[in-house]
Order: structure tokens, then C-alpha cells, then sequence
């Protein structure tokens, strides 16, 4: 449930940052919110179906969220101030890392699980 929070806060914070940045915008500002509405609240859902998805991957799936939504954010704040930024390509790289140990994680997880 708190990854839909986390979606609305940033549907919320992108409304107010474009009334305040005088018309300028930038698409990664704009879809920021779909890393926690893809990534949280619709694979959360798949695994209310399931055994769940343990700890470990919650975890390194919700630290992939929190990093490619700021990652997404910081470019799309660098965007529109009209300037570059090589560092914030690393909360890309560590998100989809993350993400992706996350899904090693569920898979170990579902294994020890049918072994049970």
C-alpha cells in the first residue's frame, strides 16, 4: 500500500513543481511516478497471489523504486535548469541493479519455498 503513497506523493510533486518551473518541463519529472506504480503497487499485486516475495527482495525491490524515481527526478530537475549531470545515470544503473537482484531473489525465494 505504501507504494501507492509513494505514487500519489509523486503525481502530487510533479502538479507543484510544473506550476512553479514557469512552463518549462522535462518527461522524466513528468513520469517519474510510474517506477512505484509499474515496479510496487502492480507486482505487489501479482504477488498477493502467491507465497509472497520475502524479505530480501521486498528490500531490494523497494531500494530499486526509491533510486530510479530519484534518479528520474534529479534528470528531470537537471532538465529543466538546463544543464547535465553524468552522476545521476547512477541511480539508473543502481535501480535496475537493484531491481534486478530483487528478482533473483524472489526467484531463490520461490524455490526454497516448493522445496518446503
Amino acid at each position: 500500500m505504501h507504494y501507492l503513497y509513494f505514487t500519489l506523493f509523486l503525481v502530487l510533486f510533479q502538479i507543484v513543481y510544473s506550476i512553479f518551473s514557469h512552463g518549462v518541463g522535462s518527461l522524466y519529472m513528468k513520469l517519474a511516478f510510474l517506477f512505484p506504480l509499474v515496479l510496487g503497487v502492480f507486482i505487489s499485486l501479482l504477488y498477493t497471489f502467491g507465497p509472497g516475495e520475502g524479505r530480501l527482495a521486498s528490500d531490494f525491490r523497494q531500494m530499486g523504486i526509491v533510486s530510479l524515481s530519484i534518479g528520474s527526478i534529479l534528470h528531470g530537475v537537471f532538465d529543466i535548469y538546463g544543464s547535465e549531470a553524468a552522476l545521476v545515470s547512477v541511480f539508473f544503473y543502481a535501480g535496475a541493479i537493484l531491481v534486478l537482484v530483487s528478482f533473483i531473489s524472489y526467484i531463490f525465494y520461490r524455490i526454497s519455498y516448493i522445496e518446503k
